[in-house]
């Protein structure tokens, strides 16, 4: 094999780190004429529709479909690729950040741009990153590069690279038995995208932009050779389907100079007016893709995307490799969350308080002929003033494939070596759950763990949510309709409905107030005649400020007098007429509060509105985060509001998936998930 140098309009560049999206060029070498010929899409890229369409490619799975919102966080792949991640370190093993969470967050990288672009790829690491430790590899020359892909190399999955430096940002090496991609630390998060776009067989879009007719792209899709080409190139019919990257719906590409190019999301545009193809075309009039994952495009940020016959050519290539699922390897077993990798403390996922999750638990394809399960799951919450104190749940549930039996543990952020708690079974059928009250201000980790290996043909899964009793709310407002049932458990002072506000128990609706302590019914509160309510005055159990179910339990035990302890403080009584009602009746407080916080559509292609209401004038944050934690956008910060119901309009270019949207207020933090979906 030969390294090149590439050429950038005329001169030869080399950067050193990643400066405003810029960096060294991709190192891998173009196939030549006679490696492209033999490709089975040269000169006929209907084969590549074609055979999309014969794997039913476009079609969904039926495990996806229409199962619920929670298959948002198992992504829809048909294809799950293994990657041995290999990290070169100092000889005293110092890895400059190139750790379990740099890799981690490699692969959230790399999976949001093959997800995002409908490839149907997902990667994932395999159950352990090796390390290397030698100084010689902490700047590899070119016989290095060689050396590590054939040295380090894991048959039947694919072999990734992470060192310091190196002469370009990325290299895709292929050797007659082996193959791997190399990265330098500092290169932006397309370049691994991009590398493993040449390991699955796809060609640099300005591919032989600077040679003659027989071999440059044309600018115009419909162009064939003439004549004089066809006996000088011994080429026929269309030039972009046989020239450049042999694929015609990539545009022509100059191979984008700085000076051509404006920089920086979202603008990414391709402005040179005067470049023209050997033809007498001009670029401009059908512009080279800057956001193409396979370009050259002068800030890397840009690229997010792949053409169809980009992902036909990739596809084709890993079906050939072996990758994807199979007779042996049935794609039950490769059912991979979002949340992966977080399989350590240091990879956990956050998952903020109130708010549901759903996880699975899997085999990995540990490359040479080797499947096994090391599928561990590590959350991450966060317990800050004004949730100290709070009774809270930590609970796994049933999700919507195969249920799983979990076992739970906690720890703190200060000892993740002995937990504070742990549970096999509470919440039945095999589910976990951990009650705890006082816990102090700080950060806590929750591990999940499958009690015995998940079966070999199975997606085995499970939701999970950290919930507060919710205890120091006093008032309830609202409607409820007819045919619901609506219980509120309170510990201290309910009161109903809230001061301006009404609550309102509409015919053939139910309700049932429990507390401690102190009810009280104001102005406001109304039952329409058909309707039934009833207040309670007993001490139902902590469990019960999570489960309705318990709730419902406890309400027939308090009925038919089953304890006799709580007998005298059972107070109920039906309404029938329509009434206004201003009573002040001994019971506890509420365990169902109205939510002041709503986005609505939802799911959305990126436009909503969020809704809110405040008791008070005051300060409040709003700012929507991504499901591993990262802050995507502020919508308010530290802004005044005043008492009332508020509306912000929202139109982001949001990328596909599950977000959070968080309201904090001088009182209380409230969250409400997000599904973006397509546009």
């Amino acid at each position: 094999m030969k390294k090149i140098c590439l050429l950038f309009s005329g001169i030869l560049l080399f950067f050193n780190g990643n400066v405003n999206g810029q960096e060294t060029e991709c190192g891998t070498i173009s196939k030549t004429d006679e490696e492209m010929e033999i490709q089975k899409w040269y000169g006929n890229n209907a084969y590549l529709e074609h055979l999309l369409d014969s794997i039913k490619f476009y079609e969904p799975n039926p495990l996806y479909l229409e199962k619920s919102a929670l298959i948002n966080e198992v992504p829809q792949s048909n294809y799950k690729v293994p990657i041995q991640f290999w990290i070169y370190r100092d000889a005293n093993g110092n890895d400059n950040g190139m750790n379990e969470t740099y890799v981690q967050r490699r692969i959230d990288e790399l999976n949001e741009l093959y997800l995002n672009e409908g490839t149907q790829i997902q990667y994932y690491s395999t159950c352990e990153i090796k390390y290397i430790d030698d100084d010689d590899y902490l700047d590899l020359s070119d016989d290095e590069e060689k050396d590590i892909i054939k040295d380090n190399y894991i048959d039947g999955v694919i072999n990734v690279h992470f060192v310091r430096t190196f002469g370009s940002a990325g290299v895709f090496w292929q050797f007659i038995s082996k193959a791997g991609v190399i990265i330098s630390q500092t290169a932006s998060a397309s370049t691994l995208a991009h590398e493993i776009g040449h390991y699955f067989n796809l060609e640099h879009t300005h591919r032989n932009c600077d040679e003659g007719k027989c071999r440059q792209e044309a600018v115009s899709r419909s162009r064939t050779f003439t004549l004089w080409e066809n006996i000088h190139c011994a080429k026929f019919g269309t030039i972009c389907d046989k020239n450049g990257d042999g694929l015609c719906d990539t545009p022509a590409d100059p191979q984008i100079s700085s000076s051509s190019f404006v920089t920086g999301m979202p603008n990414c545009l391709y402005i040179d007016v005067t470049e023209e193809d050997n033809w007498g075309d001009l670029y401009s009039s059908n512009p080279p893709d800057v956001h193409n994952i396979m370009s050259y495009s002068m800030d890397r940020n840009c690229r997010d995307n792949f053409t169809s016959s980009q992902i036909g050519v990739m596809i084709d290539k890993l079906l050939n490799r072996g990758f994807g699922h199979s007779f042996l390897h049935p794609i039950d077993r490769y059912m991979f969350d979002r949340y992966e990798p977080d399989n350590t403390a240091t990879t956990a996922r956050v998952i903020p308080l109130n708010t549901l999750q759903h996880h699975t638990f899997h085999w990995s394809n540990e490359g040479d002929n080797e499947v096994r399960t090391c599928d561990v799951d590590w959350l991450l919450f966060n317990i800050q003033t004004i949730s100290q104190g709070k009774l809270l749940q930590i609970v796994t549930d049933n999700g919507i494939f195969e249920d799983a039996d979990t076992e739970l543990w906690l720890y703190s952020s200060a000892d993740l070596t002995n937990h504070i708690a742990y549970d096999d079974n509470s919440n039945g059928n095999g589910y976990s759950s951990i009650v705890m009250q006082d816990l102090p201000v700080g950060d806590y980790f929750i591990k999940v763990m499958y009690k015995t290996n998940p079966p070999y043909n199975s997606v085995i899964d499970y939701t999970i949510k950290v919930q507060e009793c919710v205890s120091d709310y006093t008032c309830v407002s609202g409607i409820v309709k007819s045919g619901e049932i609506k219980i509120y458990y309170a510990r201290q002072l309910l009161t109903s409905p809230c001061p301006g506000e009404s609550f309102v128990v509409e015919a053939g609706g139910e309700v049932i107030f429990i507390s401690e302590h102190e009810i009280n019914l104001e102005p406001g509160f109304e039952v329409e005649q058909g309707a039934h309510f009833e207040t309670i005055l007993a001490p139902i159990g902590e469990e019960a400020c999570f489960n309705n179910e318990l709730l419902k339990n406890a309400v027939n035990r308090l009925k038919n007098r089953e304890n006799t302890e709580t007998q005298s403080y059972l107070s109920s009584f039906i309404v029938s007429d329509t009434a206004n009602y201003k009573a002040i009746t001994k019971i506890n407080e509420p365990i169902s509060i109205k939510n002041n916080l709503t986005v609505f559509p939802n799911p959305s292609d990126g436009t909503f509105t969020i809704s809110f209401d405040l008791s008070g004038d005051q300060n409040i944050n709003i700012r929507i985060y991504s499901i591993c934690g990262n802050s995507i956008k502020d919508i308010a910060v530290n802004q005044f509001y005043t008492k009332g119901n508020h509306k912000i309009d929202i139109n982001e270019k949001f990328s596909l998936g599950v977000y959070f949207c968080e309201l904090l207020t001088e009182k209380e933090r409230i969250i409400d998930k997000i599904i973006i979906k397509d546009r």
